[in-house]
């Protein structure tokens, strides 16, 4: 049986493999941006005071386009706006959290902090690995309040520099 579907042409997207990683991860920020749009109609929905703007991950979408970092000032509300997601998706009965995406990758974090797309598509498996998981301790430590945000932010960058030294150094 031929569907009205088989008939549409296929599209693809002959970019370079940093452009489709970035590309890529522009639709996990939209994803963002529509699981932020949820959030807030839950909130209402519950009489919640809970509100936030999805004007940074906009943003993001723009400089990851651009292959640019954030600011100071970007990474603070991008953080904190991920932060308070989290906070309240932890009021939520369960049911309703594994239905919304409150972190995106990491790379995407990466490449905000300031990190190259160039440095971070030539990255080992296993140094990607080791960055990921490095990271990870970060930010549990900032969800968990035991870390603020620009100490955060510091350590991220931080991160990508002893991996740029360590590199050169090999």
């Amino acid at each position: 049986m031929v569907t009205a579907l088989s008939n549409i042409p296929k599209i693809h997207f002959n970019g370079t493999p940093t452009q489709c990683l970035l590309f890529g991860h522009t639709v996990e920020v939209l994803q963002s941006i529509h699981s932020l749009h949820r959030t807030n109609a839950v909130a209402e929905e519950r009489n919640s005071n809970f509100r936030l703007e999805a004007d940074i991950f906009y943003h993001a979408i723009e400089h990851l386009m651009q292959s640019e970092a954030f600011s100071h000032e970007q990474l603070i509300i991008y953080f904190q706006t991920q932060i308070s997601l989290e906070e309240f998706h932890r009021t939520l009965p369960d049911e309703l959290q594994v239905t919304f995406e409150a972190h995106l990758p990491y790379a995407v974090d990466f490449l905000l902090l300031g990190m190259s797309s160039a440095t971070y598509t030539q990255m080992e498996k296993e140094e990607r690995a080791y960055l990921h998981q490095q990271y990870e301790i970060l930010l549990w430590e900032l969800l968990q309040k035991d870390l603020g945000l620009t100490e955060f932010i510091g350590a991220s960058q931080n991160l990508f520099v002893e991996y740029v030294t360590y590199k050169q150094s090999v």
